[in-house]
């Protein structure tokens, strides 16, 4: 299955969660904040939340002084 994150079309497994594509791409879960299809998704869905083909994943990093795409 395909999913967009942050722009860029990856393949990832069916039925993949938000937590275990978080663990494929190796982005530390540390003050972040994940959009799927422009819906920001609470972190403590993340482990039940369930992907679909061709959802559009968006993962921000805070930082200091604002924000950034991972």
């Amino acid at each position: 299955m395909r999913v967009r994150v942050n722009g860029e079309w990856i393949t990832v497994p069916e039925k993949i969660t938000l937590k275990k594509l978080i663990e494929i791409l190796d982005v530390h879960m540390h003050a972040m904040a994940i959009a799927v299809n422009e819906n920001v998704i609470p972190k403590k869905q993340w482990e039940s939340y369930i992907l679909h083909d061709e959802d559009r994943v968006e993962i921000i990093r805070v930082v200091a002084g604002g924000q950034e795409h991972i």
